[in-house]
């Protein structure tokens, strides 16, 4: 409608009303009735009528948008007298062919006038502003009429309020409740609906009413908590301390007639909700999580009571866990694999676009059996020592009850793994550490631990003892304070004559060879027993007598087996050699020592000092024992043959017989036959020495000569008749020399023997000249064995004196 338009309109409305009102003064009211000489009848179509079904008793029409075609059609009966035409104001419209309209009057010919309700008006005056899709919501028609022969002359005018719709073809969209989606407890929270209102005020027509509701989750009416501006479009709560989520707050406006007021079921013509979701609250659990589980039980299931709207999603603090979940809200949780471990359950519980809230449930485990403490169960006053759960249970924070006085690191309900430390001087008893899961006090699992008692010492007794024949011997030991007995442990063979409490008079024997441990241990409860240290004890030394030997190398090194008698098979020998030449050493055994003879001392009389020693004990004095030194009653003779064609002939005279001796022959140092004769022929020169090992019972008696005419072995310094010669050179020497080497075709070396045929050196040899470098080598004849080629041949060389 145009400016004009609006202007006659409002000016024929202000006319007609005031007619009225001025010949009806009582009835100053939205909705008028006419009198009923007039007959004046308004009746609708399309609507819902009030009182009556008639507007011209009293109702208004409520019509939806947008209406249905050809539209609401209200119909004017005045008896068949004149009408002037209609009056609208507010949001109607008739149908016309301009839309909108530029005109709100629509007139048709004398008699019965019909006027089709088209539409709300869509676009906004220009005395409105906005947004212009959102419709008013009120709007008024004023019919006024003439009937001159029964003095009628009038109007009748009523309301039309608007039912929104947000549906369908070409509907009117009503704004939502506009506020937050979730509530805190204890917050102020504001709610409108905007652009609802009929403001068409310079039209004289007045805005809607608000009538807003909010129940909890229990349809608990919960408007109480709130209140409004003072148009009533928005309103304000404060919440309660605890939320029963979700809540519905519902906003209807547009009232049915100006005496419905807030009334639960007044035919409100347009609501809508806004369902708001609390900041979520700790669900109602059916079936709960446990707080405890005994450990050996590896699974549980839990399960919340959902509340519209809310989902749940679930974790664990266990990554080991296995979570299984159902339920459409996710409502229902099933845990396994769970091990000994404990956990933390999150719920995740979530509204819409609410911040999702977190709530935690810690399960502990009960601590029973097969579970069990590990750690010792024998221990020592004063001692520190490590005790735990099983790996499988390690993470539960524990409580550790021990006896008073004792003390666990680090401190008691921190871990399940603790050094315990034991008061020094607890006396020997049993004693009970029992441990639990510190959120489950239910669950207990114990561990029986022996203190031990004091640990007892050896303080007095003899150190050194004589082992068999001595007299009794007293030890004693400290006492042992809670201890139900001693127990003395003694070497083997020794015999306790007493060993009553903390002294033993105990006798030495049996055949150890020390030194020996004497220990005393102080008894506990159930094997739980202190033992002492070791107290060491060693044996005197023996004086030696019945001194003998096996036998003497002559001529030759040897070594002797000299044999005590009384040897107690313990300690060992000191052996002395005043003469100086007979012994080259000595080898100190149990039951004598071995004889180290050299084969330079001439046979006579010796006389050796021997003494017995034990570690820590001391020794003897030094006894003489008188030795003859001299071969094994051989001689060796020779028949010696100059002259071409003849033979040498050695022989060993006067060897024992019984057994028969062994024999072997030597030539200028290098081996040359066994037998009890040796023979040689060829040509001069003969040997320079012949020497015979004659052996008998293990027994060598050495004894040389002087080489015969034949069969020399080894003569000047050149060796072989071959043009290219082996020289050794210089000689005599200091042990530095040279073997010259002709060509050969394989190998060639030289083996070092001294003057009793063993070999000192080896090595092997290059053409030409080899330098030997022997400077260790004694003062003395020494033979060269040289091997080219598989051939062999000997030479002799002289080492002098450094």
């Amino acid at each position: 409608m145009n400016k004009k338009m609006n202007a006659r309109i409002a000016g024929t409305a202000a006319l007609w009303l005031s007619v009225w009102l001025f010949a009806n003064p009582l009835r100053a009211q939205v909705t008028v009735t006419v009198p009923a000489a007039c007959n004046v009848v308004v009746a609708g179509s399309g609507g819902t009528a009030g009182f009556g079904g008639t507007v011209g008793s009293g109702g208004i029409v409520v019509m939806p948008d947008p209406f249905p075609n050809p539209g609401g059609t209200f119909t004017v009966n005045p008896a068949g007298n004149t009408i002037l035409g209609w009056g609208l104001l507010g949001d109607i419209s008739v149908a016309s062919s301009i839309t909108p309209p530029t005109a709100p009057v629509q007139t048709v010919g004398a008699g019965i006038l019909t006027a089709n309700i088209m539409s709300y008006n869509k676009t906004l005056r220009p005395s409105e502003s906005g947004d212009p899709t959102l419709a008013r919501s009120m709007g008024r028609i004023i019919v006024p009429y003439t009937n001159p022969s029964a003095s009628c002359n009038g109007s009748i005018q009523f309301n039309i309020y608007k039912q929104y719709n947000n549906t369908g073809p070409g509907s009117t969209y009503v704004p939502p409740i506009i506020g937050p989606d979730c509530w805190l407890p204890l917050e102020s929270y504001t709610y409108s609906v905007d652009q609802i209102a009929s403001d068409n005020y310079p039209d004289a027509i007045g805005g809607d009413e608000y009538y807003w509701t909010i129940v909890d989750n229990n349809n608990v009416d919960v408007t109480s908590l709130a209140y409004t501006s003072a148009d009533k479009s928005s309103i304000t709560l404060e919440t309660p301390a605890t939320l029963d989520a979700p809540y519905t707050i519902t906003c209807c406006f547009g009232r049915a007639n100006p005496w419905d007021g807030n009334a639960p079921g007044a035919p409100h013509t347009t609501c809508v909700t806004k369902v708001i979701g609390g900041q979520p609250t700790p669900p109602v659990f059916s079936t709960p999580i446990p707080p405890c589980l005994n450990t050996g039980l590896t699974s549980f299931n839990a399960s919340v009571t959902p509340a519209l709207g809310y989902m749940y999603s679930w974790s664990a603090s266990n990554v080991s866990w296995l979570l299984s979940v159902t339920g459409a809200q996710g409502e229902n949780l099933a845990v396994s694999s769970m091990g000994d471990e404990p956990g933390i359950i999150t719920l995740t519980v979530s509204y819409a676009t609410c911040n999702p809230v977190d709530f935690t449930y810690a399960v502990g485990r009960n601590f029973v059996a097969p579970l069990a403490i590990t750690g010792p169960t024998c221990v020592d006053a004063g001692g520190i020592y490590a005790y735990t759960i099983p790996t499988s249970a390690l993470n539960n924070v524990t409580d550790w009850d021990v006896p008073p006085g004792w003390t666990v690191s680090p401190s008691n309900g921190a871990g399940s793994s603790i050094n315990l430390t034991i008061p020094g001087g607890t006396a020997a008893d049993d004693y009970v550490i029992s441990a639990n899961s510190h959120a489950c006090v239910s669950g207990v699992i114990s561990l029986t631990v022996n203190v031990k008692p004091a640990t007892p010492a050896i303080t007095s007794g003899p150190t050194c003892v004589d082992r068999n024949g001595g007299s009794a011997q007293v030890y004693t030991a400290t006492s042992s304070p809670g201890a139900t007995g001693y127990v003395w442990n003694i070497p083997a063979g020794w015999t306790c004559i007493t060993c009553s409490g903390t002294t033993a008079i105990l006798l030495p024997g049996g055949t150890g060879t020390g030194p020996e441990n004497l220990t005393v241990t102080a008894l506990g409860t159930n094997g739980c027993d202190a033992t002492s240290a070791a107290y060491v004890v060693n044996y005197n030394p023996v004086t030696p007598a019945s001194i003998s030997v096996n036998c003497w190398n002559f001529g030759i090194n040897g070594n002797t087996t000299l044999t005590v008698g009384n040897a107690p098979g313990f300690g060992s020998y000191d052996i002395i050699d005043p003469s100086g030449v007979l012994l080259s050493g000595f080898t100190p055994t149990a039951t004598g020592a071995t004889l180290h003879t050299l084969g330079t001392a001439p046979a006579g009389s010796y006389t050796l000092l021997i003494r017995h020693q034990t570690a820590g004990c001391g020794v003897t004095s030094y006894v003489s024992f008188t030795f003859t030194f001299g071969g094994n009653g051989a001689s060796i003779g020779s028949v010696l043959n100059p002259g071409m064609g003849n033979s040498d002939i050695y022989y060993v005279l006067g060897a024992p017989s019984s057994p028969p001796s062994t024999y072997q022959w030597f030539v200028d140092g290098v081996p040359a036959g066994t037998g009890s004769t040796l023979t040689r022929s060829g040509n001069p020169p003969g040997p320079i020495q012949v020497c015979v090992n004659v052996a008998h019972n293990g027994c060598i008696t050495r004894l040389c000569t002087a080489g015969g005419t034949h069969s020399r072995p080894a003569g000047t310094d050149e060796i072989g008749n071959k043009a290219d010669r082996i020289r050794v050179f210089p000689n005599p020497n200091t042990g530095d020399f040279t073997i010259d080497i002709p060509t050969f075709l394989h190998t060639a070396s030289v083996s070092i023997m001294d003057a009793s045929g063993r070999e000192v050196a080896h090595r092997m040899l290059t053409e030409g000249g080899n330098q030997i470098s022997q400077s260790n080598l004694a003062a003395g004849t020494y033979f060269l064995l040289l091997r080219l080629d598989g051939e062999v041949k000997t030479h002799k060389i002289q080492v002098l004196a450094k």
